[in-house]
């Protein structure tokens, strides 16, 4: 699915870590005439703890790889005969969210992400959340002491990666009925909601509702004319 040609912009996909697919924004980036680039990552070993920074970096890693070789690269320009890069938009879904973030908190070159049913602060749902996620990740803590040691991911929350990414390019959507979501993420929602565009919509934790669908293309649609493309 990743594409190295001449489209209008490049798209980046970064799934959950269910891997639903993504059908209704693929088949919205083909009308639009993107470059599709689907991340793809399989489960994860190591300590959930200690491991965990060094999967969001491959991931990082992954998504600049599968980048340099279908775009010119900002350093590259100056170098370039085909003109400036093209536009760069992403989408992460879920965990996937969290991991777009994490890589885009560091690049300046991207025009607009939108990170859909991305848990806030993944560090304190996994120390206090009772949905059974949460439940699983603290019973696989291999020591009663690791538990308070949760609180050592809180670096790669998204809310921390929203301090390095300028707000204008950003939409968060949030599901009414995404039970992954508990009071302490939609406080969390509430207060970026002061710098961020943050959408409440009626959706389940997938966010492939048609109007879900549609509100995240009309972002990207205005990311894109702000480009000119």
């Amino acid at each position: 699915m990743n594409e190295a040609r001449s489209g209008r912009a490049d798209l980046i996909l970064v799934p959950g870590a269910d891997a639903l697919t993504f059908e209704a924004d693929l088949n919205e980036a083909r009308r639009r005439d993107l470059n599709v680039h689907l991340i793809e990552y399989g489960s994860w070993s190591g300590h959930p703890i200690d491991a965990a920074r060094d999967h969001y970096d491959r991931l990082a890693a992954r998504i600049d790889a599968v980048l340099s070789e279908a775009r010119v690269r900002p350093s590259d320009e100056a170098r370039s005969t085909t003109g400036p890069a093209r536009p760069l938009l992403g989408i992460g879904r879920n965990l996937g969210g969290s991991l777009l973030a994490w890589w885009a908190r560091r690049r300046a070159d991207f025009h607009g992400l939108v990170l859909t049913g991305a848990i806030p602060e993944l560090s304190v749902f996994r120390r206090h959340g009772q949905h059974p996620s949460a439940r699983r990740f603290r019973a696989s803590l291999p020591r009663p002491e690791d538990l308070p040691r949760i609180a050592e991911l809180a670096s790669l929350d998204l809310t921390r990666s929203l301090r390095e990414i300028p707000p204008e390019r950003v939409l968060l959507q949030v599901g009414s009925a995404d039970c992954w979501m508990d009071a302490n993420a939609h406080a969390s929602f509430a207060a970026l909601a002061r710098r961020f565009q943050v959408q409440f919509v009626d959706d389940e934790h997938a966010m492939v509702g048609a109007a879900t669908v549609a509100a995240r293309w009309d972002f990207l649609d205005r990311c894109l004319r702000s480009c000119g493309v």
